[in-house]
């Protein structure tokens, strides 16, 4: 009866910690359900961070984007303006901003990817909205990434 209490105990613990590990099954920016094309890519879940696919999501930002495969840069600006540039690289966990000539680095804690079976770059959807000024959020129960625009 112990051991099969302690069978009981394990399978549930083990639930609840996958559970968790999910990626996001949908993502809201402004109160709108935003859905990625299935060509576009997917929400990626790597340890407790939701990675989205850089062109999809900079361009419901819109924002215009470029990639510079020689060096693995992602270099975007907007929207309507070229005064406000981002820079990020693949595996460098510097975001670069530069808004009106004034230079301001952030530092993530996980580097954007490159999926190379989809040749497609990810990066983490929080670090990169809230350097562009968007407020995030999580919504546990539906398992959903919440962005909103900052307060006008």
């Amino acid at each position: 009866m112990k051991k099969f209490a302690a069978i009981i105990l394990a399978a549930v613990l083990m639930l609840s910690v996958c559970q968790s590990a999910f990626a996001a099954s949908s993502i809201t920016l402004d109160g709108n359900l935003v859905e990625i094309p299935a060509d576009m890519g997917s929400v990626v879940m790597i340890g407790d961070r939701n990675f989205v696919p850089v062109r999809f999501v900079l361009e419901q930002f819109k924002y215009a984007v470029s990639w510079y495969e020689d060096d693995q840069t992602i270099i975007f600006a907007g929207p309507g303006n070229e005064n406000n540039i981002f820079l990020m690289q693949i595996g460098n966990e510097k975001l670069i901003k530069q808004l009106n000539g004034e230079i301001t680095t952030y530092t993530m804690d996980v580097t954007p990817f490159l999926n190379e079976e989809e040749n497609r770059s990810y990066v983490p959807v929080r670090a990169l909205a809230e350097a562009m000024g968007y407020i995030v959020d999580w919504d546990d129960a539906t398992q959903t990434i919440i962005i909103n625009s900052p307060a006008e």
